[in-house]
């Protein structure tokens, strides 16, 4: 991106090589999600939302089952897919508050600055391009460049749409405070039912997160207060989690981690509410990050 904004040409054996190993890492671990919420707290926006877009595109494109070769096609075209934003004057890009129409339509510029970019410094095929022409479209004609409708959108464009929205409205902005995974999923099956969104692809895409995200902060039927740490896909509604809070609301000094679909005791513990990390009063970024250290 630093290149880009200079001027120079992308380094394409640099991306290459970084999506063969993400791809890599999908098909070993199909769930390879958990790292998103860590990334959340670094602030270079763009590059971040980047490889999140990238990450969660390639999740959803192994659950459709895509091979290798269209796994690192729509990797390499959502880790580019904003590349246009560098040709966007930085006061624009980092406004901490809403557009001006002026500036607003100045910002959808980075759509078809990006597809110019790509299409004269990286020699890539029209379909690595088409996460950067099609994440503002929307199935019902409503997005830009070209207000094209779904019939007329790439199945790479399509799920470029759904994963770019969950990312940015998950991310912490200088302008607002990212929501909660399960407020985000909500949110997109709400734009799939009023025809923005592919709704297939959207209730996918819930599969591959899950009802419970990692990193999601919840209440149990004990009380105690608990971070998602893995998900069963076969089992939705049984995570892991990890208890950081007694019923009384008491911060444990070690969490417990617990396997919700694993229990032996009874009665069993389940998942009753999904809380606000700041009304939990719990970092979940910590304590994953503990756990991966």
């Amino acid at each position: 991106m630093q290149d880009t904004r200079l001027g120079r040409a992308i380094n394409m054996d640099e991306v290459n090589r970084v999506v063969s190993d993400m791809t890599e890492s999908v098909f070993r671990n199909p769930d390879a999600l958990t790292s998103l919420t860590r990334l959340k707290s670094f602030d270079e926006y763009t590059f971040y939302h980047s490889v999140n877009t990238s990450i969660l595109a390639m999740s959803l494109g192994r659950h459709l089952e895509f091979d290798r070769t269209t796994l690192h096609q729509i990797g390499v075209g959502t880790l580019l897919h904003d590349i246009g934003k560098t040709k966007i004057p930085p006061e624009i890009l980092n406004k901490p508050g809403r557009f001006e129409p002026a500036e607003m339509e100045i910002m959808k510029q980075h759509v078809l600055r990006g597809v110019e970019v790509l299409s004269t410094t990286t020699g890539l095929s029209d379909a690595y391009l088409r996460p950067a022409l099609e994440h503002h479209e929307r199935v019902d004609g409503t997005g830009y460049p070209h207000r094209r409708i779904g019939r007329d959108l790439s199945q790479f464009g399509l799920i470029a749409a759904v994963v770019d929205i969950y990312d940015a409205i998950t991310s912490d902005r200088c302008y607002h405070k990212g929501r909660p995974a399960h407020d985000a999923l909500q949110f997109l099956y709400r734009l799939s039912l009023e025809g923005h969104l592919d709704p297939g692809l959207v209730q996918r895409f819930i599969h591959v997160v899950g009802v419970y995200p990692v990193g999601s902060v919840v209440e149990l039927n004990t009380g105690e207060t608990g971070i998602v740490k893995e998900v069963h896909h076969h089992a939705p509604l049984a995570p892991v989690v990890l208890i950081v809070k007694s019923p009384g609301n008491t911060l444990l000094s070690t969490p417990c981690e617990l396997d919700l679909m694993a229990q032996i005791e009874k009665p069993r513990r389940r998942v009753t509410t999904i809380l606000h990390p700041t009304q939990a009063g719990v970092d979940p970024t910590i304590y994953l990050d503990k756990k991966a250290a």
